[in-house]
């Protein structure tokens, strides 16, 4: 992961390449980010749309951006 990535260029990303508590990596789209608890909001693509889960910066390894 860059270590220059911020809250703000994860949440203004398309899709995210992030790996999960198990270690497994995964892609999700970003919703936002929850202040209250520090974690980014995500959609994975792996769920059921309207599931949301929630990650920690230190976890995302890829951000695909919008041309």
């Amino acid at each position: 992961m860059n270590e220059e990535l911020t809250i703000a260029d994860v949440v203004a990303a398309k899709r995210i390449k992030f790996q999960d508590n198990d270690g497994g990596i995964r892609y999700a789209s970003p919703m936002g980010f929850s202040e209250e608890e520090e974690m980014i909001v995500i959609a994975p693509e792996d769920t059921p749309a309207g599931e949301w889960e929630q990650i920690e910066l230190g976890q995302v390894l890829e951000l695909e951006q919008y041309a």
